[in-house]
């Protein structure tokens, strides 16, 4: 149980220390002002940088290296140790001080460059825009959970583990598996990550992983979406006695036609 209450189901922010990482942060121009005005310390810098670099490591590169067409079975074969990754790469990222306030700053401007094709231009269209809206799918999922703690008057003083206990909690009690919901965010973590290093190194001789990984995740993303949706019809008492009305409405034309 740890470990689904240790990760966050809010992915798509986790992918800005990855990109000014690797555009050398700070220095780059290419990094909206707004992430500079957050005024990060060296230490914190240091911190994020040492954070993506492990994560470019032990998830992005092997993915990277996987053989295209085989992305898929072996993040499956390799699920425990891609979610001690994933967890780890958490669990550091959330301690670095200010650091919200930079990711929260920065990601529109990354989606914004993922849609233009600032970056990764060796790859194709169909991949930016397959990436593009997974993600995009991902941060409107990202603002149910945020409304969803906000609306339960969750204090943001209360640490991840107890948000997402609570969370989960309700969850368990729409009638939802905690687990198949866990293992897809597991998942499409990993693509993304595998995304969108891949886009930053341009490497045009990926282009058949990359392709496979913008896929992977168009899918994990709305399977996502659907635990999610579940979610909120039946964790709703008015929508929820809508849908067993029509559940027992079609049941009983079903029988007559028989």
């Amino acid at each position: 149980m740890r470990r689904t209450n240790t990760m966050s189901l809010n992915l798509a922010p986790l992918l800005v220390p990855q990109v000014l990482t690797h555009r050398g942060f700070p220095s780059s121009d290419m990094i909206p002002r707004k992430v500079h005005e957050a005024q990060l310390d060296k230490i914190t810098i240091e911190k994020m940088e040492a954070s993506a670099k492990a994560i470019t490591e032990n998830l992005a590169m092997p993915l990277l290296s996987v053989p295209a067409g085989s992305i898929e079975s072996y993040i499956t074969q390799n699920m425990d140790a891609i979610t001690s990754f994933e967890i780890n790469y958490l669990e550091q990222i959330t301690k670095i001080p200010d650091l919200t306030k930079t990711i929260m700053a920065a990601m529109p401007e990354i989606t914004k460059e993922l849609e233009s094709e600032k970056i990764g231009p060796a790859f194709g269209k169909d991949i930016h825009d397959t990436f593009h809206d997974a993600l995009t799918l991902e941060l409107f999922n990202e603002n149910f959970f945020t409304n969803k703690f906000l609306n339960n008057g969750i204090s943001n003083k209360l640490d991840m583990q107890a948000q997402m206990s609570l969370l989960f909690t309700e969850f368990v009690g729409a009638g939802i598996d905690i687990n198949e919901l866990f293992n897809v965010s597991v998942k499409l973590f990993a693509v993304f990550i595998g995304l969108i290093t891949g886009l930053m190194d341009n490497d045009s001789r990926q282009e058949a992983r990359l392709r496979e990984l913008a896929s992977l995740a168009s899918r994990y993303a709305e399977e996502k979406d659907s635990l999610i949706t579940t979610f909120e019809i039946t964790s709703n008492k008015e929508t929820k006695a809508e849908l067993d009305e029509a559940y027992r409405e079609a049941i009983n034309q079903a029988g007559q036609v028989v």
